[in-house]
């Protein structure tokens, strides 16, 4: 009797945290396993006292190493943190992965500094993986103005190129990531995904904080510098006249306290900031929430399609977008028909856009709909598992892995 296929994941973090990373990543794996193989997600954390932990979510094996905290932590200390995230791992996780063996590894980005870790284990089972690679950095960071060009940039590039180097296929976000690879072959598009179902929302949310007669704008996620969050407290300072809306900021990040005071300072009292919640929770707020928000840095050069999206279509919520230029979010809720994606600087047209979706119901209803019927026809988590594994001959990539053009 053969053994079974194994698949082992790696990712930067994983659940308690809540950033979209996590999710995806054991939807991925959880498929893998109704494919009929074995998964095994391995990440670190700093929720854990023992050196290694080791634990089953919906079938799949989820082995955590001790380390210090990287999500939400001081820029120096998390930079330091990843830059000896590889050498960490492999000496917690030396003999426990040298017992075993697996037939790909599949590992998600960011972080860029995986590739030595990867390198290794490659080496050891001599097996292939498939990077799933979401941001491009470190362009991001040259493009939001943390990084300058320098001997710091050069650092970052030479573990950028480690990484990719180390991937035997590369599954980028969308067609417009592909010209940073410059017509690499072994570089495709590889769309977000999420396992779709019905979400229930909390009945108890808008109660709580008197929210039963308006209309809720929801942001969930990452309050960092490329989510460039003051652009959608802009937003709600220019509809503070029309009562009926309110601006809903769910998660933590390195610039909360940033936008706390702005919003104090503006006495947006349509403005409420709450705490990041564990997935189950936040897709219940989502369901209870009436328009889901985007918003990234106007400077970006590089295509982002945040995870969150798909929880908006998923909850069959219309999604108001404010992007960067040139961005494939923009060709992606046009084909959707699923809201409206604004160039973020264009204030005017986000407010006009946010006025729409506030004062007609049907056209949320219709937005929903469409968004949700989209996801169901594109951005499953089958679909995914199916495009990596056609890779290593275990599957046929279905037609339905479509990507989104910007033309």
């Amino acid at each position: 009797m053969s053994s079974p296929f194994r698949v082992l994941l790696l990712v930067d973090c994983f659940y308690p945290v809540t950033k979209s990373a996590p999710k995806m990543i054991h939807d991925l794996a959880t498929e893998f396993v109704a494919m009929g193989y074995e998964a095994t997600i391995l990440a670190p954390s700093e929720f854990i006292s023992s050196p290694l932990a080791f634990d089953s979510l919906g079938g799949v094996e989820v082995v955590r190493v001790k380390y210090p905290r990287l999500k939400g932590a001081l820029r120096v200390l998390r930079g330091l943190g990843e830059l000896f995230l590889s050498p960490l791992l492999w000496r917690k996780t030396r003999k426990l992965l040298s017992a075993r063996r697996y037939d790909l590894i599949v590992f998600y980005s960011p972080t860029i500094f995986l590739g030595p870790l990867i390198k290794r284990l490659k080496a050891l089972w001599r097996c292939p993986s498939y990077l799933v690679l979401r941001d491009i950095w470190p362009q991001f960071l040259v493009d939001t103005g943390v990084l300058s060009r320098g001997p710091l940039l050069k650092v970052f590039e030479r573990f950028e190129q480690v990484q990719n180097d180390s991937a035997d296929v590369i599954g980028v976000q969308t067609a417009g990531d592909l010209q940073h690879f410059e017509g690499e072959s072994k570089v495709e598009v590889l769309q977000n995904w999420i396992t779709v179902k019905e979400q229930r929302p909390d009945k108890r949310f808008r109660a709580k904080y008197g929210f039963e007669d308006k209309v809720i704008f929801l942001y969930g996620g990452n309050f960092g510098i490329a989510q460039d969050l003051e652009n959608l407290l802009r937003l709600a300072e220019a509809l503070r006249d029309h009562n009926e809306a309110v601006f809903v900021f769910l998660g933590s990040g390195t610039e909360e306290g940033k936008l706390k005071d702005y919003a104090a300072r503006n006495d947006l009292r349509n403005v409420l900031f709450l705490p990041a919640v564990d997935q189950e929770a936040f897709e219940s707020i989502v369901a209870a929430s009436d328009v889901g928000m985007i918003s990234l840095h106007h400077k970006f050069s590089i295509q982002n399609v945040p995870g969150k999206l798909l929880s908006y279509l998923n909850a069959s919520k219309p999604v108001l977008c404010s992007v960067n230029a040139g961005n494939d979010l923009f060709g992606l809720v046009a084909k959707a028909q699923a809201g409206f994606c604004i160039l973020n600087s264009d204030d005017k047209t986000l407010v006009e856009a946010a006025i729409k979706l506030l004062k007609s119901k049907d056209l949320r209803a219709l937005c929903g709909s469409s968004g949700r019927s989209y996801l169901e026809r594109h951005l499953t988590v089958q679909a995914a598992a199916r495009q990596i594994l056609s890779h290593f001959g275990r599957v046929t990539a279905t037609s339905s892995v479509d990507s989104v053009s910007t033309t």
